[in-house]
């Protein structure tokens, strides 16, 4: 996972950037998350109540937190991707026209 989310990072740094390879990553990391993403367990057994003592002394959040915090951080990521293509493609348009009117 932390691979996948280096490699997402290596792809949002980049000068030149590559929506296709960005969005590639973002996808990866988010199928990775889908599980917990989608996890929906109760924490009124005897087993339930481990599983959230361990998670609270592992990441120090409450698991309905962590949850929320972690769909809003993908949320961004994915807007951060789409805004910044969006305005690849603009600088591309602009360069484009510029090379038109040059040889014109």
């Amino acid at each position: 996972m932390f691979l996948n989310l280096d490699q997402l990072g290596k792809q949002l740094e980049k000068e030149e950037y590559q929506e296709i390879g960005s969005f590639d990553a973002f996808r990866v990391l988010m199928t990775q998350f889908q599980t917990f993403i989608n996890f929906r367990y109760y924490f009124n057994d005897d087993e339930g109540l481990m599983i959230r003592k361990y998670f609270i002394a592992y990441t120090k959040i409450d698991v309905p937190l962590f949850h929320a915090t972690l769909i809003q951080h993908m949320e961004s990521l994915r807007e951060s991707i789409l805004e910044r293509a969006m305005h690849k493609r603009e600088k591309d348009k602009r360069m484009s026209d510029r090379m038109m009117q040059s040889k014109e």
